[in-house]
């Protein structure tokens, strides 16, 4: 297989700075912070190899089941989309995306929708 172990946790918020004192308040840390100061600020919170990536969204808040997706990492992301493309999973994002500069580092990743329409991500950080 290709999964190695869980990535994150994506939760949508409209205020990064209240969820970072909530979860500070819970004893997480701040791992990292990216696009700050603009509509697509994110942050990624981490305890005890829990991490929690927190980011600015208009859409999918206040609700309950506010979670977004599942992130979980790999090793080989061609690998990954190719294997999951043969099981026949729906794929929801274009192919393969790459953020080279994410966090003073680079991403690529790709969704596939679960069967309760939950949002899966196969994430590898470089």
């Amino acid at each position: 297989m290709f999964v190695k172990g869980l990535s994150h946790i994506g939760i949508p918020t409209r205020n990064l700075e209240e969820s970072l004192e909530f979860y500070k308040g819970l004893g997480f840390e701040v791992s990292g912070m990216g696009n700050e100061g603009k509509k697509d600020a994110v942050a990624f919170v981490e305890q005890q190899g829990v991490v929690i990536e927190l980011y600015l969204s208009d859409e999918k808040q206040d609700v309950t089941g506010v979670v977004d997706h599942v992130a979980l990492d790999v090793d080989d992301i061609e690998g990954a989309y190719l294997w999951a493309r043969e099981k026949g999973y729906k794929i929801i994002t274009p192919g393969i995306v790459c953020v080279p500069d994410f966090l003073g580092k680079g991403t690529s990743y790709f969704m596939i929708e679960g069967c309760n329409h939950e949002r899966i991500e196969f994430n590898k950080m470089s």
